[in-house]
């Protein structure tokens, strides 16, 4: 659970850099390293019979589990990623195994200017309600502008007051990590 509520923070803090840069992704990659304990404390241990590897220590740990998800259209949306990479998340993680660290990336990325006009063709078939794949649309559209402008508020805000002037509940958990992470800079304590 811990593993997935920095996913979520993670995941949250890379949307907001992205849509401040004004970038657009429909590429998201995931990747879980373990921990060496997984090997060492016999009571993990006996749950796992996957592949080893040797990590940069030269110590043997769980094989990462790693996978990416193609979204259909590019976009900033932090609710349309987050639910993706959620799901990513529970197909590849072995939540048997304590994880040591997280690592997401986005690619494909596009400015949004040009990410924007970017036309993507879909097939119908004969049955297929077009009126009504036209309103569920147009209402997927104008959440995401909402969704756009809120982004937008947050970062002004953030900018202006410092990165923990605005933080979700989540960011309060016991094993949350944001408050520390926009304490550092470049991933190190400043």
């Amino acid at each position: 659970q811990k593993a997935k509520l920095i996913v979520k923070e993670m995941t949250e803090l890379l949307v907001l850099s992205m849509e401040s840069k004004k970038y657009m992704t429909n590429l998201i990659t995931l990747t879980i390293n373990y921990d060496i304990v997984n090997l060492t404390n016999p009571n993990i241990k006996k749950h796992y019979h996957g592949k080893v590897e040797l990590d940069h220590y030269g110590r043997y740990v769980p094989s990462p589990s790693h996978g990416s998800i193609r979204i259909e259209k590019r976009t900033s949306s932090t609710k349309i990623i987050m639910m993706n990479i959620l799901n990513l998340f529970d197909q590849i993680i072995n939540d048997k195994l304590l994880v040591r660290k997280v690592s997401i990336s986005f690619g494909n990325l596009e400015n949004e200017n040009i990410a924007k006009k970017e036309v993507i063709y879909k097939q119908f078939d004969l049955f297929s309600d077009t009126k009504e794949i036209d309103i569920k649309e147009l209402k997927e559209q104008e959440d995401i502008k909402n969704e756009e402008k809120l982004q937008k508020a947050l970062i002004s805000i953030k900018n202006k007051f410092g990165k923990n002037s605005i933080l979700k509940a989540m960011n309060l958990e016991a094993g949350a990590t944001t408050i520390m992470r926009n304490e550092e800079v470049g991933g190190h304590k400043g």
